[in-house]
């Protein structure tokens, strides 16, 4: 190496360290940087030809204006217990913004982009294995490095990604896309994460409609078991990771309750008596516009001394964000065309658009 190639070496190792250190990985949409909940929805990763697009309203972007973006992807979670096999994906990614809000998108995806959307990575995508525990396993991330930056110009921000292989074998393996999950379909204002750890019984339901500033929480107790009458406590936290210096989950096992974990730390805690085997509450929220865009956690400990020596048995934990209107609504949808062996090149899509929900997509930016 000569010295003139090992200065220009050192000043490139310099640029791109500082770079490095600087990336920050943020979710698509921003609000849902903090959610743990389930995924249900495993697109674009689970069919092997298919035309994908994706629309992120600009209120939803957290990469700041004039900020480069140097990857996109996604996290798989452990929704199906098993091993899967690493694969390799043939993917064309496009990136661009459109000044169509939601309610003007549609089936055909030329119309959609106001202008053309730019390619900005082709080539193979190294999906790696991945073993599953069940729901609360997070897999790795799967980030697609960009042949280059697109640089955000503040709008409204739409993604395209093709997956093409006509042998059909990108089929055998279900990535989910983010740990959002919302019953049978994808909303992104709420989500669960684990489960009962009594068998068909304490189940929680949590109400989406009044989470506004001013407004409401609804969770709901159901089946309990401790049978027609009992006690339970309701907790509302908001953090998953820590709980004052007990990190969270904090599996109650060692204490005499197998399988039971808590979930989230403890901001409000409400006794109730569960009647008829219910507890039904609601909690209202302070009028606080600076409310908006919190994640807040709910858990039931169930006061059940037949359930474990420990006597207290939990539900799942239930999320949700809390929005100016209390609904559900994001700036946010998809659709796709996907077809078994053919070409992923269709003009229409065949499903969608699905508006108000999200596929939760991860991106590298400055």
């Amino acid at each position: 190496m000569t010295f003139k190639s090992a200065v220009l070496l050192t000043a490139t190792l310099a640029t791109i360290s500082p770079l490095s250190a600087q990336l920050k990985r943020s979710a698509l949409p921003k609000e849902n940087q903090n959610m743990e909940g389930r995924s249900w929805h495993f697109k674009p990763f689970q069919d092997s030809n298919m035309r994908y697009q994706h629309y992120f309203g600009k209120a939803h972007v957290g990469v700041p204006k004039g900020k480069p973006i140097f990857a996109v992807g996604f996290r798989n979670e452990g929704y199906f217990k098993g091993t899967f096999a690493a694969r390799k994906l043939n993917w064309t990614i496009k990136i661009g913004e459109t000044t169509k809000t939601m309610s003007q998108l549609t089936r055909t995806f030329s119309t959609n982009a106001s202008s053309p959307l730019a390619q900005h990575f082709k080539g193979v995508v190294n999906v790696p294995a991945f073993t599953s525990g069940g729901t609360n396993t997070l897999g790795k991330g799967v980030m697609v490095k960009l042949a280059k930056p697109y640089i955000y110009k503040g709008g409204n921000l739409l993604f395209e990604i093709i997956a093409e292989d006509p042998k059909n074998t990108n089929t055998s393996l279900t990535y989910n896309v983010d740990r959002t999950y919302g019953g049978s379909n994808v909303y992104t204002m709420y989500g669960f994460l684990g489960s009962t750890c009594v068998p068909g019984k304490n189940s929680l339901t949590i109400y989406t409609s009044n989470m506004k500033p001013g407004g409401s929480m609804r969770h709901i107790l159901n089946n309990s078991s401790t049978g027609p009458t009992g006690f339970a406590i309701n907790i509302v936290g908001l953090s998953i990771k820590k709980f004052g210096a007990l990190p969270l989950p904090f599996d109650l096992a060692p204490l005499g309750a197998k399988g039971c974990f808590l979930l989230t730390d403890m901001l409000v805690v409400l006794p109730k008596a569960v009647v008829s085997g219910k507890v039904d509450l609601t909690i209202p929220l302070p009028n606080l516009a600076a409310l908006n865009g919190l994640v807040l956690n709910t858990q039931f400990l169930v006061l059940d001394k037949n359930a474990n020596s420990l006597g207290i048995a939990t539900t799942a934990l239930g999320q949700r964000i809390v929005t100016p209107t209390g609904g559900r609504t994001l700036e946010c949808a998809y659709l796709y065309w996907t077809g078994s062996g053919k070409a992923a090149t269709q003009t229409a899509a065949n499903s969608g658009p699905w508006t108000n929900r999200a596929d939760v997509m991860l991106v590298d930016h400055l």
